[in-house]
Parts: structure tokens; sequence; C-alpha cells
């Protein structure tokens, strides 16, 4: 979209003395933004039931990874939290987890976790951990999501798959956008929301309009703590998971973004299901 702007500021700095060329160049302008708007709808919206939206695949990378056996795993009474982060350490993976949704499944970063496995994939130890750490009727999910693992519920991960193939979308219309950015490690460990936007801002060069008062609808003011740890993934897919798993999911409102130029806005739209 950056260079559509570009265009179009350009074309308005020429002065047109024939009225069919200027009213033509109107009229493409126009053309321009009109198939550009749906793409800067807040995130989370739901599809039309007509055109669901693709999940964003994992790259060959993740799905590598993913596929790497492991020949010995043994955890006796370690913490949720504690298992993820060995599994990222011997997988390289980036391990995105929303905490806030498996929170509200009833499942803690604390909860203990005891198994003895052996030649097992790392798609099989993430299922067997989380299986574990679930109950029947309240299980975690996970998947690969572009450059990373996403473990959330599962109303939460298809969120975030669909959220990150919206980013992926703008970001292919956007030739030279910060979201394309690769960032090579980021970890947040209980650092303040308002923290985080502002390190996204240094980072990325863009400037971040935060709506606080419209974000209080979703359950989010600035001390909100946001944990998550990722590397070699790009600024887009970074912002969505941190703006997805940051989100309330106990709440009507949901946290989203709107971009134009260099500009990114944060603010909350209330989500479709409680319209």
């Amino acid at each position: 979209m950056a260079a559509g702007n570009l265009s179009w500021g350009k074309a308005r700095q020429i002065r047109y003395h024939d009225g069919m060329r200027h009213t033509l160049l109107r009229a493409i302008c126009l053309l321009v933004t009109l198939a550009l708007l749906p793409r800067l709808a807040f995130l989370d919206t739901a599809p039309a039931a007509s055109q669901p939206a693709s999940p964003a695949e994992p790259s060959k990378k993740v799905s590598a990874a993913l596929s790497k056996h492991l020949a010995e795993v043994r955890f006796d009474g370690v913490a949720l939290a504690d298992d993820l982060d060995f599994v990222r350490d011997v997988s390289g993976l980036s391990i995105i987890v929303d905490w806030r949704a498996l929170e509200a499944l009833g499942i803690k970063r604390d909860a203990p976790i005891t198994a003895n496995l052996n030649n097992l994939e790392v798609r099989a130890v993430i299922s067997t951990i989380l299986t574990k750490a679930s109950t029947p009727a309240r299980r975690a999910s996970f998947a690969g999501v572009v450059d990373a693992v996403v473990i959330s519920s599962p109303k939460g991960l298809q969120r975030i798959q669909h959220d990150t193939q919206a980013m992926l979308d703008l970001i292919a219309i956007q030739k030279g956008s910060p979201l394309a950015r690769e960032l090579p490690q980021i970890k947040f460990d209980n650092v303040a929301f308002s923290d985080v936007m502002d390190f996204l801002s240094d980072v990325s060069g863009a400037k971040f309009n935060v709506d606080w008062d419209v974000l209080a609808k979703a359950r989010i003011k600035k001390d909100t703590l946001t944990s998550l740890a990722a590397h070699d993934i790009s600024f887009g897919q970074l912002l969505v998971s941190i703006l997805d798993t940051s989100s309330d999911p106990t709440a009507d409102f949901q946290i989203g973004y709107d971009q134009k130029l260099n500009v990114i806005t944060i603010a909350a739209t209330r989500k479709p299901d409680k319209k």
C-alpha cells in the first residue's frame, strides 16, 4: 500500500489542465483506494461464510523442525512453561504461547507435567505436553503458523491463523513496509503493554497511535503484562501475535490495528459474534 500512496501523492502534485485527464486520474485513485480498504480492516474480524480466509501455513523451516525426532524427553512434574521452553531450545522453533487464552481454559503456566518420551517428533512431544495439561472439555491447540508455532485455545488459534494471513496479504501489497522486516530475536517476560508498543516503534521505525480508552473495552491497560518469545519472524507476524495474545478472550471487544503510510493505530472493535 505504501507504493500506492506514494504514486497517488506524486500524482496529486501534478497540475492537469485537461479536465478529462484530471477526472480520469481521480477515478483511478478511487479504484485503488477501494481495492486496498478491505486490507485495513481490524484484525479478528470473522470472514464471510462464503469466502473463508485461508489460515497462514507453516514455512518449510517450521515444518521441518516439527518433524525432527527427539531421542529422549523426560519431565518429572516440570511446569508447563518450562516444558515449552525446553522444546523451544532443542527444536530451534519460535513457540508463541497465548497464555491468556490458555488461562481462560484453566491451563496454568505452572501446571506440572510428567512424561517419559522416546524417539518422537517434536510435534508429538508438543501434543503430549498439551494433552497432559488439558482436560477433555478444555483442550489447548497448536499449529505451525508461518515462521512460528502458536499455542492457544482452538478458537484463539483460528483467530491468530486468520489474522496472520491477513497480515501477509497486507505485506504483499506494501513494498518496503516495516511490517515485512525480519526480527532476529524478541523476548518479553511480563513486560507492560505500553512498553511493548514503545519497543516495537523503536525497532520498526513506525509510529504507533494507541487509543487507550477504546482498548480498555478489550480489557487492555498500559500496565497489562505481555509475555512472548520469538525469533526470525517478520515484524508483521510479531505484531499480530502480540495483539492477539494480549487480548482478553472473554471480552466483548477485540484488539486490532489499522495502518496508513508509516502510522499504525492500535484500537479495539466489538467482536462480530457480540454485535
